[in-house]
């Protein structure tokens, strides 16, 4: 057998192991967003909800959002983006690279546009929204001595800060009153986190955090 016998033998041999390999590779890793990609997720900070609605968009349903639920980011393309959550629908016109929060609230559906990803990897962004019958309120730390968004938000708003690496105990506050604690959140250097603060049907703070993500596979 000559040489290049050999070698096409050998390139035989070899296929199906790397055709095997490739296939066991599939599913192990969510898919990589396409380019021209914006990202959208939702709350439901509607208390009459408590049970929560299945929000729509571009005739795609997606997971149920129950009352004080906070979504992943779903991957969606540039353009006009129809969604309809419970009774209330709008048309949001999405840019690339961008992400935005649709909040369901007072029978309506309003989209937030979140501030810019955090660029430095070493520090942590910490995205706070009022959704509550409150006027303004400001994100603190627990004791009320250090604010952490730079100032107070407006009911319907959002800002951002990108913080150290650290476990963050804060609380909000309206002026100097203290109105309820949030959970504690450990902070991890490239992350994101979401707090919002919403009111219960008694018109009581209520507030989540939780820590952002991206759910390609939708």
């Amino acid at each position: 057998m000559n040489r290049l016998s050999i070698l096409l033998a050998c390139v035989l041999m070899l296929t199906p192991f790397a055709a095997f390999a490739d296939n066991q590779d599939e599913g192990l890793y969510d898919p990589v967003a396409p380019k021209g990609s914006a990202f959208v997720r939702f709350i439901n900070a509607d208390p009459s909800l408590a049970k929560g609605s299945i929000p729509t968009a571009n005739g795609k349903a997606y997971d149920e959002v129950s009352f004080a639920e906070v979504s992943p980011y779903y991957v969606f393309p540039k353009g006009e983006l129809k969604t309809a959550f419970a009774d209330a629908s709008t048309a949001t016109p999405l840019e690339e690279g961008k992400f935005y929060t649709q909040v369901l609230r007072a029978d309506r559906i309003q989209t937030l546009n979140d501030v810019a990803e955090n660029t430095n990897p070493n520090k942590a962004q910490v995205l706070f929204y009022n959704l509550s019958v409150t006027s303004e309120v400001s994100l603190k730390t627990a004791d009320g001595k250090i604010a952490i968004t730079p100032e107070p938000v407006k009911s319907g708003g959002v800002s951002g800060r990108a913080l150290n690496a650290v476990k963050l105990s804060a609380a909000v506050y309206g002026g100097e009153a203290k109105l309820a604690p949030v959970e504690p959140l450990i902070l991890e250097r490239g992350k994101a986190y979401a707090v919002v603060v919403m009111s219960d049907a008694d018109g009581e703070p209520k507030v989540v955090s939780v820590a952002s993500r991206t759910d390609t596979t939708k």
